[in-house]
């Protein structure tokens, strides 16, 4: 008896989820294209998609330029933002610290106003700033 129930609200479940694809692809035909473009991509072209290209390219600026296991502490992402999330997910082994080795610069003036040395830069607001090493230019 417990097993035929088991079954019936898993077919149930499988019906309404059915019901409510077919529903939200026929609202924005769109979506289709993107969930087969989605199934068919490589890794980074589905986080591209996913975490939107600007993002995507800053976590690996970030990757290619945090030497593996060094601290860091993260400016201009909000704390309760899930793009901070993701760049601490992206990030590992790298470690958040209260005592960094690196500071990571996202959209704020702050990398050519610091004492230390520039370590990389994507543009003028996002740089990743070395802690270890005064500027001698400044």
């Amino acid at each position: 008896m417990l097993k035929r129930s088991v079954q019936i609200i898993v077919a149930l479940w499988l019906i309404t989820w059915g019901v409510l694809q077919v529903r939200l692809w026929i609202k924005d035909p769109s979506r289709i294209e993107k969930f087969f473009e989605l199934i068919v991509s490589s890794d980074e072209n589905r986080r591209s998609m996913v975490y939107g290209k600007e993002w995507h390219q800053f976590f690996n600026f970030c990757k290619e330029h945090l030497p593996s296991n060094s601290r860091y502490q993260i400016v201009g992402i909000p704390l309760a933002s899930i793009h901070r999330a993701r760049l601490l997910y992206n990030l590992y082994p790298r470690l958040l610290s209260n005592d960094p080795e690196f500071l990571v610069v996202y959209k704020k003036s702050d990398c050519r106003k610091s004492r230390h040395r520039l370590k990389a830069s994507l543009g003028e607001d996002i740089c990743i700033v070395d802690l270890r090493e005064k500027d001698p230019a400044k």
